[in-house]
């Protein structure tokens, strides 16, 4: 338990059809926004950039990157407390795969993280999920405290309400 995997020595070629598997799956997001945006409308899409605050495009980028970072590293973290090693750079395109995956119903597609790791490192995919599962509960740990939050601002604004109908 513990040991360093080369992930190469085990899965020769894995790491290179998944790279090549990611290259397709980018053309065709490309391809796919390119096809969307003809059939809305060269123009409606044009407008919609140029109205877009640009100002904020790189701190959005920035905060997107730290979060993403963030959650590999947590990723990364779990799978070494279950003694699975996975070299970081492996790790990455791993975790860059379930990042495409969330927009799955569920985000289900997220699965193909143990299995990329049960690929790579013949680690059963049993010994990899609570890594997943934990994964994503944390994720969603401070869910609580947002909706907390917009209801106290509900019953805020419900009272601020009430006092101006009330006060007319």
């Amino acid at each position: 338990m513990g040991q360093q995997v080369d992930a190469g020595a085990l899965a020769p070629g894995a790491m290179e059809r998944f790279r090549r598997w990611a290259a397709i799956a980018v053309g065709v997001a490309v391809l796919g926004y390119l096809v969307y945006a003809v059939f809305r409308g060269l123009s409606e899409t044009a407008s919609a950039l140029a109205e877009f605050r640009w100002s904020l495009y790189v701190p959005v980028l920035l905060l997107t990157l730290v979060n993403y970072s963030l959650r590999f590293f947590k990723w990364h973290y779990l799978l070494g407390r279950l003694g699975v090693r996975v070299p970081v750079r492996d790790n990455l395109w791993v975790f860059g795969t379930g990042l495409a995956m969330v927009i799955s119903p569920g985000k289900a597609g997220e699965l193909v993280k143990p299995y990329l790791i049960r690929v790579m490192t013949n680690t059963p995919m049993a010994r990899t999920l609570p890594a997943l599962v934990t994964e994503r509960a944390t994720d969603d740990a401070f869910a609580p405290l947002r909706v907390l939050e917009k209801a106290v601002l509900g019953v805020f604004v419900l009272l601020g309400v009430l006092a101006i109908l009330f006060a007319v």
